[in-house]
């Protein structure tokens, strides 16, 4: 766990970056896709104190709820 390896204090101003790994379409869904992430988080002196790697399943382009009320919204 992060917490067993990385000191953070309170106080400590942490900054984020993600790196898209790879996408890929749903087999079993047509309108999403699975993304696979790794993030990194890093303290005022630039260290870094958070990394891991997630997957997670999302709405293709113009299949979300955004899209959605987008298109309501402009009829």
């Amino acid at each position: 766990a992060a917490s067993d390896v990385y000191k953070r204090q309170v106080g400590d101003t942490l900054y984020s970056e993600t790196e898209v790994l790879y996408k890929r379409e749903s087999k079993s869904r047509p309108t999403q896709g699975i993304v696979k992430v790794k993030h990194i988080g890093k303290n005022q002196d630039k260290v870094i104190v958070m990394d891991m790697v997630r997957s997670f399943l999302v709405a293709k382009r113009g299949h979300s709820i955004v899209d959605k009320i987008i298109e309501e919204t402009a009829q």
